[in-house]
Formats: C-alpha cells, sequence, structure tokens
C-alpha cells in the first residue's frame, strides 16, 4: 500500500516538474538556478531517482536510488526556499504558495512514507 502511494506520489512529481520544464523553455528563467542549472530538471531528476528505485529488485539498489533522489530533492527544495523566504521571491509559485515549499513538503512526505514501509 505505502509502496504504491509512494509511486503515484514519486509519479505525480515528476509529471508536474515535467510541467515546470515545459515553463522554463518558453520562459528563461521561470524556474531558479542551481549551478547554472534550473531546479526543475534536477527536481525531475530526482524523482526519475525514486521511481526507478521502486522497479528494482536488489534492495541495495532500490535504498540507493530512493535515498539518493529523496536527498537531493528535499536539500534543492530546503535551499530555495531558505532564500525565499529570505526575501528574494526566487521560486515560482502555484496558488500564491511558492513551489519550493511545497517540493521540500513532498519529498519530506516521501521520507515519511518510506520509513513507514
Amino acid at each position: 500500500m505505502i509502496d504504491n502511494l509512494i509511486f503515484v506520489v514519486s509519479l505525480l512529481g515528476f509529471l508536474f516538474s515535467l510541467f515546470l520544464i515545459s515553463k522554463e523553455k518558453k520562459n528563461p528563467g521561470y524556474c531558479p538556478e542551481f549551478s547554472f542549472v534550473p531546479a526543475c530538471h534536477i527536481v525531475a531528476f530526482a524523482f526519475v531517482f525514486i521511481l526507478i528505485s521502486r522497479i528494482l529488485t536488489l534492495n541495495w539498489l532500490q535504498e540507493l536510488f530512493f535515498w539518493s533522489g529523496s536527498a537531493i530533492g528535499l536539500i534543492l527544495g530546503v535551499w530555495f526556499s531558505f532564500h525565499d523566504s529570505s526575501g528574494k521571491k526566487i521560486c515560482p509559485r502555484f496558488f500564491s504558495i511558492p513551489l519550493c515549499y511545497i517540493s521540500s513538503f513532498v519529498f519530506l512526505l516521501l521520507i515519511i512514507f518510506r520509513l513507514m514501509m
């Protein structure tokens, strides 16, 4: 049950990241950059790692991919949330909520779900 929930949340996160990437392509600078790479690309990559972890059969590879993707996504979300809350307003908004806050919450939720398994 929780395994399916992790898969669904990760898939939705990945699809939403693709939507943000398309907005970034149309409007460069839409996503904040981290080392000259738009953050939406890195977040999509993190979700892909989590999705890959759900289909791997070797336990140690599942753990490696899940925790790597979760760490990348959570650290990036917290990093941009901190900068956004300090007044720079660098994160795109979704119904007036900075997406970096939502991203941090989603990756934290995925970690909590994983710890419940």
